[in-house]
């Protein structure tokens, strides 16, 4: 049998054991969470927050950053469902590794040169479905890198808060991150309240995408779908068809009259242009095909403009969830 100081001796080294395996060893990634309104560039220094909270409306998208302070290689990440009132599920959680540019001139009072984060490679892209190479990477000793984690909440869901986990691995560990994600009673319109025109060139698709035809409206018509789901308008469609009617209520009708294939239900354009429309057909069948929903539309064409405007569609309130 054991003698009390042996006993002592034992469970003084079971609580030194307990406290090394709390703690994460010098040198070791950390990880950590920050708020999406903040650029994470490569010199930040880890922080205490070890947990995300964010709040969100019905059919919003709301992000959140989690930071990986190296040394770390290898490293993954991966998102539970959040779960929340009565066992309600909110799924597709998404992963993006944050690619960093390298800014040689200074833009603003503001600004800075070296690099900083930018474009957003999903770990499964969110048009297609097919998986990227957000993941792995590595994170060099005494510099931090960011995961861009989005959440979308059903049109449906009901309010309150939910909860799940982002696992971030690497070479020789994993750190659990617990999300909570406050849903509020209200719902916000799939369609922007704010009309916006954003425009994509002729040029950029064929050039980077290396498509003629019917492909190239296809993705047109891709594009413009991705835009409603970050509730901007791409008014331009620019794909050597000016002025046929039929072959723009084809591929771009569907983004005017909320019949595409977005995530947030419903959503239409704002803004449209076409060029080299005849004058009756400016008039008839450009405007019909914008005009059906419930926000200011304004068509351009080189023959004529006009705004078609109606009620501005706005939040939804759930009162009886207040």
């Amino acid at each position: 049998m054991l003698n009390r100081s042996k006993l002592r001796a034992l469970a003084l080294s079971l609580a030194c054991t307990s406290c090394l395996l709390a703690s994460p060893p010098a040198g070791a990634a950390q990880v950590w969470t920050a708020l999406a309104a903040e650029k994470i560039r490569p010199g930040a220094a880890a922080r205490a927050d070890t947990a995300a909270h964010i709040w969100a409306a019905r059919n919003e998208f709301e992000p959140f950053q989690v930071g990986v302070t190296g040394p770390a290689t290898g490293v993954r990440a991966a998102a539970s469902g959040l779960t929340g009132p009565g066992g309600a599920r909110i799924g597709g959680v998404r992963l993006f590794r944050e690619a960093l540019i390298d800014v040689k001139q200074v833009s603003a009072l503001d600004g800075a040169t070296g690099p900083w984060p930018d474009g957003l490679v999903p770990d499964v892209d969110e048009v297609v479905g097919e998986r990227r190479n957000a993941f792995p990477f590595d994170v060099p000793a005494g510099e931090s890198r960011a995961i861009w984690v989005e959440v979308l909440v059903p049109p449906d869901a009901p309010p309150g808060d939910y909860r799940g986990t982002v696992t971030v691995a690497f070479d020789g560990g994993s750190v659990d991150v617990p999300v909570t994600l406050t849903v509020w009673p209200f719902r916000l319109p799939s369609t922007a309240s704010l009309a916006s025109a954003f425009k994509l060139s002729y040029g950029g698709l064929p050039a980077g995408h290396g498509v003629s035809g019917s492909a190239f409206a296809a993705l047109r018509a891709r594009y413009g779908a991705f835009a409603l789901d970050h509730r901007i308008s791409l008014h331009s469609h620019d794909d050597g068809q000016w002025g046929d009617l039929a072959h723009f209520d084809a591929y771009y009708g569907p983004l005017m009259d909320g019949s595409a294939p977005t995530e947030l239900q419903g959503a239409e354009q704002t803004s449209v242009s076409e060029s080299n429309v005849p004058v009756d057909s400016a008039r008839s069948s450009s405007v019909v095909a914008v005009s059906g929903g419930g926000t200011q539309r304004c068509i351009s064409a080189s023959c004529s403009r006009r705004c078609e405007s109606s009620a501005v569609p706005s939040a939804t309130f759930d009162s009886a969830a207040a």
